[in-house]
């Protein structure tokens, strides 16, 4: 729509259009505003890392916040994944295919020693409850709802295994109304996955949860030996969770849990070879037969390839009383983690143990071991308002 007028009235016309635009310039400034309030407020996160519930803002603590959308959104299945989130944060081990010997540093800060005796200085927490071995760690995140990293020593409220740090991980609460969830996932190396959900209402004080989880990926290294592929994958697990507000002051939360993780990982391959060169410097022997050592080969000779096999399952107890202002929280655990993982030492198929022994024995060097932990906990906690 056009407008014109006179030259008599154009300075009437100039102040109605300077007052609308003032005008509006206001209501754009003020709904502005509006969003970024509203933003602010959606923004808010809350956090546990100093066992109560409080605004990240508002404590302390130097740490890192992860929502469930954003896992989801980014695709993070595994607790070691979760260094692309926080810089801080890395993952290392000695061996790359033993989860016993693996360990989380922050701030360039972890443990260096492995051994079923020694607790990682970087806890990781599942639902109120510690971890005890370092393999125990690589958790799937499946219904997660938050996870907490926190920097710096955090020993005073978890212990002594938190010298250097924190992995406060939380899953789904059961949920008041019914709801449930099911993702199925393919990739393009082979890889398939399912997991799923189902939370709701028992009565009008209880309520449960279920979830599921499996996955499997397809091995992509080729052992000529036996003409098997390696460093493939096999998950699966299930969580439980029954809450019951007993009265308006008490209520518990019953957790159980089973995972099982099989796989053939991991497998080392040969990227440059001395055609010259003997086992262990003296034994004869051409570890890479049909092999072509380079930058993109996924060939190797294993009489002894990598597996890897773990068992977890366990539970826990928990009670919340109301003392006025005060609550007073019992945790009681137990966790039983059974650990075999078994690879190759000389990494191929010649006879070692033929040469060693003058044909009493056969077979190549590798190793082989189990780990068994039992565990229970028990924490009693008083929170106070602040």
């Amino acid at each position: 729509m056009k407008f014109s007028a006179k030259n008599s009235f154009s300075p009437l016309m100039t102040t109605l259009s300077l007052a609308i635009s003032a005008a509006m310039f206001a209501t754009a400034t003020a709904a502005q505003e509006r969003v970024l309030v509203e933003q602010r407020i959606l923004e808010e996160v809350i956090v546990t890392a100093q066992k109560r519930a409080e605004s990240s803002q508002d404590i302390p603590v130097a740490v890192t916040a992860i929502n469930f959308e954003t896992l989801e959104n980014l695709g993070i299945t595994k607790t070691q994944d979760l260094v692309k989130l926080t810089p801080s944060l890395s993952v290392g081990g000695r061996f790359a295919n033993s989860k016993q010997a693996i360990n989380f540093s922050l701030r360039g800060v972890g443990t260096t020693a492995f051994s079923v005796g020694v607790e990682q200085s970087v806890a990781v927490v599942l639902d109120d409850v510690s971890t005890v071995q370092a393999g125990q760690s690589l958790t799937n995140l499946i219904d997660i709802e938050r996870i907490e990293v926190l920097r710096g020593p955090q020993s005073t409220l978890f212990g002594k295994s938190a010298s250097a740090g924190l992995l406060n991980i939380v899953t789904k609460a059961p949920a008041d109304e019914f709801e449930g969830t099911v993702e199925l996932t393919a990739t393009d190396d082979d890889e398939q996955r399912v997991q799923g959900s189902v939370s709701g209402p028992i009565s009008n004080t209880m309520a449960y949860r279920l979830t599921g989880y499996w996955s499997d990926r397809d091995g992509y290294i080729d052992n000529l030996t036996d003409g098997d592929e390696l460093n493939d994958e096999d998950n699966k697990g299930l969580r439980g969770k029954f809450q019951w507000d007993i009265t308006e002051n008490l209520d518990a939360l019953l957790i159980g849990y089973w995972s099982e993780a099989n796989s053939t990982c991991c497998a080392l391959t040969w990227r440059e070879l001395d055609p010259d060169a003997r086992i262990f410097g003296f034994i004869p022997g051409d570890p890479a037969v049909g092999i072509n050592p380079d930058d993109d080969n996924l060939d190797l000779r294993a009489d002894n390839p990598p597996d890897d096999e773990t068992d977890n399952s366990g539970g826990s107890l928990r009670f919340n009383l109301a003392l006025g202002e005060f609550t007073l929280t019992s945790i009681s655990a137990y966790d039983n983690w059974d650990y075999t993982d078994a690879g190759e030492v000389d990494n191929s198929d010649v006879d070692i143990q033929g040469v060693f022994t003058g044909g009493l024995l056969s077979g190549g060097i590798y190793s082989e071991g189990e780990t068994e932990t039992d565990y229970f906990s028990q924490e009693f906690r008083l929170v106070s308002p602040s």
